[in-house]
């Protein structure tokens, strides 16, 4: 973060996954969004979150799915010069995200 930053409302993940060779098995996710200091280092838990989804893909589809995550809410502010990170953790089943393209996976927050 360049400047102080206020962050107050909904912190949503919009996940663009599927289950590995797009099986219709369930899944875990865990969510944890972090402030760090501008190293990196010296972080500290804002939110987090955790869903299971039998099937995760939605709807049974055997191909790349869209899900809006909401972790939670915060109402905090973000020193100059700190970093956000999110850290995702899957588990059951091995979880593929697209990032790019037409799936632009993405970290909302309210500024």
């Amino acid at each position: 973060m360049t400047a102080e930053t206020h962050l107050n409302g909904p912190v949503t993940v919009d996940l663009f996954s599927t289950i590995r060779n797009f099986s219709s098995d369930q899944a875990t996710l865990a969510a944890q969004v972090l402030v760090c200091d501008a190293a990196g280092s010296n972080c500290a838990s804002l939110i987090e979150g955790q869903w299971t989804f039998k099937p995760w893909n939605v709807g049974a589809a055997s191909t790349w799915t869209e899900r809006q995550l909401t972790i939670g809410t915060v109402d905090t502010v973000v020193p100059a010069g700190s970093q956000l990170r999110l850290v995702l953790t899957a588990s059951d089943r091995d979880l593929w995200i697209a990032i790019s393209g037409d799936r632009p996976s993405a970290l909302r927050l309210t500024i």
